[in-house]
Formats: C-alpha cells, structure tokens, sequence
C-alpha cells in the first residue's frame, strides 16, 4: 500500500516536472497557446506572407503578416490619410465608418495608383478624429509629418513608444525624443512642433509659454485640407511672426543641418487682417514666431540665410529613418510582458524576434460589445507564441484593419472594422508594406 505521505511526494514532483517543463528561460510560465485552426495562408510577395488564425476560446481571428528583412526589396513605409496632416473631419470624434479622411484600403490603392507596389497594409498610430492630427511623433522616408508640442508629449508619455524603421533596416520599439533648431545670423533658435495644433492658439499652456513661442509647418499643412468641404478648415492664430524659408533640400530627421533662404515674411502681430501663409513645396516651411523669440528674430529680412536641423532620438539612438509612428503600449519588451492593464478589445500590434530580422503584424478582429478581441496579457501570449521578442500595440478596437493584395486590382480588407457601421475608419495613418521595384 503507497501511504498518503508516499502520494503527497509523488503529486509534488509531478507538480513540479510540469511547472519545469512549462517555463522559459526568465521563469515565467511558459507562453499559453491562443491559436487555433489555420484558416487561410498566402504568399504575397517573395518574403511577405498572411495567414489567418481562429484563436482558442474566442470569437476572434488572427491575422497575420510575416516579412522577412532580409529580403532588400521589402521597404516599411508609413502613410498619412490624403497625405496632409492635420485632416480634421470635424465630426466631433465619432469615429465609426468613412468621415471624409481616406480609410486604408483608399490609401493603398491610391499608391499602387502612383507607381508603388505595395502588397500589405494596416491601421497604425492614435489620432484625434475631430481635429485630425495623430498622437506622438511621425516620420515619412526621413521627413518629419507631425511633432506633438512639449505640453503633449510630458502629459501623455505613452504616445513616445511607437514601431521606428530605419534606413539601415533595423527596428526598434523604444521612446522617441524630439528637438528642432534653426540657426541665422541672429543665432540658434530652438523649435518645439511640426504641423501641430499648437498653430491655432499662442501656447498658453500653464508652464509652456517659452516654449511654445517657436514652431514650425510644412506643405502637408493645408488651410482648407478638402475644398469638397470648404467650411472645414485648419486655423492658424495670425498674431505671429511668420518665416518662410525654401530649403536646398526636402527636411529630413537626423541627418545634420539643411541650408535654406528667407523668400518671404508675414508680420501679424499688429495687424489682424493678417493671412498666415502657406507652401505647396515639400522644402520649404514655415517658422511661426510668436512673445520674445519673434522680437528675438523680427530683424530677419528676405534673402537671409538660415539653416535648419530636426533630431528625433529612438531610445539611444540617433540616425536615418525610414518611417516612425507613434503608438502607446510596448508591452513585450525583451520577451517579458510589459504591461498588462488594459481591456479586452480588437488590437493592431507590430512585433520582431529576438534576431531582429523577422517582423510580424497582428490584426486581432472581433466585435467589442461581444467581448472579443485581446487585451495585453493575452497579445503577450499570442506574440511569443509567434516567436516574437518585441511588440508594441498600434490603436485597436473600431480602428483594427488589415489590406493585402492578393493580385487582384482591388485587393481586399481581410480583417474588418468592429465599428457600429462595420466599415473601415478613416483614420489618421497607416503602415504599407512595400515591394521596390
């Protein structure tokens, strides 16, 4: 007869083989499996594949991208609605459906259109819907598109992680860090915010009087952004100081100063008839001067030389960038859960294993009212169980979408919105999956 004693121990080592065989290298318990059947797997470009998972105990799917860095010719590319920003829609952040910005199947059409080849797309960053700018820091193949103002980025720090592409084909999900400087004969001037809403008021933030005295716009800020809809408009408070300049190049992050002249200047400060000026080209911008920084430099004439340099810093590093969009949560870092508080919901996420040369893009569909979906525990487990080592999670519930180009000339949205429409959202940008020719 095996005494109770006897059967106590052997529950206890067989307790104890099943904790070591579930747990990884850090002591967690090892990952629990979420996905389920494959449903659907297609390669779409040499390196570029989707699959479709059902996922265990939930109504929702996986959708899947898989790139593969190693191959040259995939380029990770971001996109702003219509390609301006700010893109109001001036619906008072009633997000459901299509509010006249491009939703993405729209944007990625629109590029083929152009000459790209793009073969994948989702949803990426947080945006105010009603005044149409994104959350966070964005760049485009090196040019800054939006730079929140110093007031934002202290008070809403979860916006500074995002998905960083960089030239040499690197990838991180570390915070990002903004300064922008102009130098004249007058000397260095600090700027603050690129195409920011901060341009509609003089910076009265409590605290941020300084430094919200010198921001800067470019040609993808447009006063009426659709003359569809000329009563949406984009303000910009005329009591300032305004610095065109036509640089010898297009801006671009991290790569020095770029020279450029004074080819007009607009004082408004006295004068409220004053109409804020505005350029079409993609070098030349707008220095907007406002209290002491525009008495500093109102000396300034036509002709006057001034250089410009704009430095976005991904965790410690500092160099070219392809495409940087902001997001919120990096909730796998370095294989451990990050993060865990958040409800369950539809997700977009971006993820790379360990060797950093394998991205994966999640798009978790579902139906909010339903529950479905994943909150950030359950995407832990997903993404290590993709093999990822890294992810950060993009905005998600009614925003969740996912395009692919099977080869057809519409290609098709694979993941669908959750919205009460059910349609895709216009939102503020998104991320292309590229094939350079």
């Amino acid at each position: 007869m095996v005494s109770f004693l006897q059967q106590l121990r052997r529950i206890l080592i067989v307790g104890m083989l099943f904790m070591q065989m579930n747990c990884n290298a850090n002591g967690d318990l090892k990952d629990v499996l979420y996905l389920n059947e494959q449903i659907d797997s297609t390669i779409l470009e040499e390196g570029v594949s989707y699959q479709r998972y059902s996922l265990k105990n939930s109504l929702s799917n996986a959708h899947v991208l898989t790139i593969d860095l190693s191959k040259k010719k995939i380029q990770l590319e971001t996109v702003m609605a219509d390609e301006i920003c700010p893109n109001p829609n001036h619906n008072d952040n009633d997000n459901n459906g299509k509010c006249i910005r491009e939703v993405l199947s729209e944007t990625c059409l629109r590029r083929i259109k152009e000459g790209r080849m793009i073969v994948a797309g989702v949803n990426t960053g947080f945006f105010n819907s009603h005044l149409g700018f994104p959350r966070g820091i964005h760049v485009e193949y090196g040019e800054p598109l939006f730079v929140n103002n110093p007031y934002v980025r202290e008070h809403f720090p979860y916006h500074l992680n995002g998905f960083t592409f960089f030239a040499d084909r690197t990838c991180s999900f570390e915070e990002s860090s903004f300064c922008g400087f102009v130098k004249s004969r007058l000397g260095v001037l600090e700027f603050y915010s690129v195409n920011d809403t901060i341009l509609m008021d003089n910076g009265t933030h409590v605290g941020y009087e300084y430094s919200s005295q010198s921001n800067i716009y470019t040609s993808r800020f447009k006063i009426v952004p659709h003359p569809e809809y000329p009563e949406i408009v984009n303000t910009i408070n005329p009591k300032a100081l305004f610095v065109v300049v036509r640089s010898e190049k297009n801006l671009a992050v991290n790569c020095g100063y770029i020279k450029g002249k004074v080819i007009r200047i607009v004082d408004g400060r006295k004068d409220a008839t004053v109409v804020p000026p505005v350029v079409e080209q993609r070098n030349e911008w707008v220095l907007r001067l406002t209290g002491k920084e525009a008495e500093r430099m109102e000396s300034l004439s036509v002709g006057d030389e001034l250089q410009i340099e704009t430095n976005v810093q991904i965790g410690n590093q500092k160099k070219p960038i392809i495409m940087h969009n902001a997001s919120m949560h990096h909730f796998l870092k370095n294989g451990m859960l990050h993060d865990s508080k958040s409800k369950i919901k539809p997700s977009t996420v971006i993820g790379i294993d360990k060797q950093g040369t394998c991205i994966k893009i999640v798009c978790v569909d579902g139906v909010t009212s339903n529950g479905s979906g994943m909150n950030y525990e359950q995407l832990y487990h997903l993404m290590c169980e993709l093999g990822m080592y890294n992810a950060v999670r993009m905005d998600g519930g009614g925003s969740t979408s996912m395009w692919i180009n099977r080869g057809s000339d519409e290609g098709e949205l694979v993941c669908k919105s959750c919205d009460s429409k059910g349609n895709e959202r216009s939102c503020m940008n998104y991320l292309h999956v590229r094939i350079l020719e």
